[in-house]
C-alpha cells in the first residue's frame, strides 16, 4: 500500500494584517491532478461554514517550480498534473473572534 504523507507548517507571515500562511507537503499527489479542500461544516454546527473566504492567496509548486492550480468551487481546488511531491502555499485572514474561526494578532 502507497501511503501519503501531508506534512503541515504554520507561519505567522503579518501579525498587524492578521495574515498567517499554510503551507502542506504532499508526497504522493494524484498523478492525474490533485484536488485540495477546505470543511464548509463544523460537527455541532447547523450552518454551512465558507472557511475559504479568508483565503488571501494561495500557490502550488513542484521541485521547485510553480504548478497550475485552479478552483473547482467555493472550497475545492486542483492542480496540474504531476509525478512529484505537491507544496499547497495559502495565506488566511485572521480577525474573527467567534469560536468557528481564526483570530491572530500581535498580542496574541
Amino acid at each position: 500500500m502507497n501511503q501519503n504523507v501531508v506534512r503541515y507548517a504554520l507561519t505567522p507571515k503579518d501579525l498587524h494584517a492578521h495574515i498567517f500562511q499554510v503551507e502542506l507537503t504532499l508526497d504522493n499527489p494524484n498523478p492525474l491532478g490533485q484536488v485540495f479542500s477546505l470543511p464548509n461544516w463544523i460537527p455541532g454546527s447547523y450552518l454551512i461554514r465558507d472557511f475559504s473566504k479568508h483565503i488571501v492567496s494561495i500557490n502550488a509548486q513542484s521541485c521547485g517550480k510553480t504548478i497550475a492550480i485552479k478552483k473547482l468551487d467555493k472550497n475545492h481546488w486542483i492542480t496540474q498534473p504531476c509525478d512529484s511531491s505537491i507544496t499547497l502555499q495559502y495565506e488566511l485572514y485572521a480577525f474573527d473572534l467567534s469560536v468557528r474561526c481564526a483570530y491572530l494578532t500581535n498580542e496574541r
